[in-house]
C-alpha cells in the first residue's frame, strides 16, 4: 500500500539531515502508533531549499508480533519525500509499535514501492566540488581516531511544552505527546525523532563541519520526557580518506544519547564496547549489557544511531598542494 500525505513547506534557507529526519513519518503517519522504535537507511537525496514544497509517501512493508503479550505489533515502514518536481528528496525505512488490534485493518506492500533512487546525488554533488581553500582562513576540525570514546560537551534538554509545540507544528498527532488532558505533564513522551535528532546534534564541537551524513540505523532504546536532558557519546569505528576526493574523508561512528547524566561521568570510566557494537540491537539487549556490565547506564540509555558523515580532512589545510615546493627556514 502506497500512501499520500500531506504537503509541508519550508521556510528556512536549507534543510539539514537532522531535522529532515523527522519529517517523513510525522506528517499524520502515526496517529495510532504507541512508540517509535527505530530508522534505518536515512538518505537525504536531493537539497531542500527555501520555497520547497514536499509530500510525504509511505508504504507499510511488514508486522511482526512485539513480545509475548501479545498487545502489540511492530510496523515496518518505508517513507520518502518528494519535491514540487517530482524529485524524491529524502528517503528512510522505519519500525513503529502500533495496538495490535490497530494493525488488522493494515494494507501492506506485496513488495517494496520506492520513489527514491538508490544513489545520493546530493552526495555525489559534495564530493565531486568539496575542497580546502588552501590559502583561505579556515577552522580546522580535530583529528578522530578509530576505536576513541568521545564525551560530548553540548547536551540538549527539551524544555516544558518545547516539544509539544513541535509535535503540533509538524502534525505528530499522538495523544501521548501532547495531550495533558489524557496524560499527565509528567507522562508525556518527547517523540524518538526529536531524541534522535538532539542526539547527533550534540557532537558538533568534537566533530567539526559536516557536510553530509546518512543513518545507518537508529533505535529508541528508553521514553525520554519534558525536562530531560539529553548528553551524548561517541564511538569512532573508522575513518577513511576517499579516493575520489582525498580533501574528504568519511566517519563511521556509533553515537549514545543518555539521558539525566552528567556524561562527563564517563571519562574516567571503562565502557563496555559491546554497546558501540552490532546492528539490530534491541533495546532489551542495551538494557541486559548495562545491568550485567555498566550498571551507570542502565534505564539511561535514550537512543544509539549508527551513523556516517563525510568532513574535510583536519590534514588536507597543512598539505601542500601538488607543483608547489614547501618553504624550509
Amino acid at each position: 500500500m502506497l500512501v499520500y500525505l500531506d504537503l509541508f513547506c519550508f521556510d528556512d534557507r536549507f534543510k539539514e539531515h537532522s531535522d529532515e529526519l523527522t519529517t517523513p513519518y510525522n506528517l499524520r503517519s502515526s496517529e495510532t502508533a504507541r512508540f517509535h522504535l527505530g530508522t534505518y537507511n536515512a538518505v537525504q537525496l536531493r537539497p531542500v531549499a527555501e520555497g520547497d514544497t514536499i509530500r510525504a509517501y509511505f508504504s507499510l512493508d511488514s508486522v511482526a508480533e512485539a513480545g509475548s503479550s501479545g498487545r502489540y505489533s511492530v510496523v515496518t515502514s518505508s517513507h520518502v519525500l518528494v519535491n514540487q518536481l517530482d524529485q524524491a528528496v529524502f528517503r528512510v525505512a522505519k519500525k513503529t509499535m502500533y495496538p495490535r488490534l490497530m494493525t488488522g485493518g493494515f494494507h501492506f506492500a506485496n513488495k517494496a514501492k520506492t520513489k527514491a533512487p538508490a544513489d545520493s546525488e546530493l552526495r555525489s554533488h559534495i564530493v565531486q566540488n568539496a575542497a580546502v581553500l588552501r590559502d583561505g582562513q579556515m577552522m580546522e576540525s580535530l583529528p578522530l581516531m578509530p576505536t576513541q570514546l568521545y564525551v560530548h560537551r553540548v547536551v540538549k534538554s527539551f524544555r516544558p511544552g518545547e516539544s509539544m509545540g513541535l509535535s503540533n507544528l509538524i502534525r505528530v498527532t499522538n495523544a501521548h505527546h501532547f495531550n495533558t488532558k489524557k496524560f499527565s505533564s509528567e507522562a508525556i513522551v518527547v517523540p524518538g525523532p526529536f531524541v534522535l535528532a538532539a542526539t547527533v546534534h550534540n557532537v558538533a564541537d568534537e566533530f567539526g563541519d559536516i557536510l553530509y551524513e546518512e543513518v545507518v540505523e537508529t533505535s529508541n532504546v528508553n521514553p525520554v520526557n519534558q525536562k530531560d536532558m539529553i548528553g551524548s557519546v561517541s564511538f569512532i569505528h573508522s575513518v577513511q580518506q576517499l579516493i575520489e576526493n582525498p580533501d574528504l574523508e568519511e566517519v563511521t561512528v556509533r553515537t549514545l544519547g543518555i539521558k539525566n547524566m552528567d556524561v562527563d561521568e564517563l571519562m574516567e570510566r571503562e565502557v563496555p564496547v559491546r554497546l558501540f557494537s552490532g546492528t539490530n540491537v534491541r533495546g532489551a539487549d542495551y538494557e541486559k549489557i548495562c545491568m550485567e556490565e555498566f550498571p551507570l547506564l542502565y534505564r539511561r540509555i535514550a537512543a544509539q544511531v549508527l551513523w556516517k558523515f563525510l568532513r574535510l580532512r583536519p590534514s588536507a589545510a597543512k598539505e601542500v598542494p601538488v607543483g608547489i615546493q614547501p618553504e624550509f627556514s
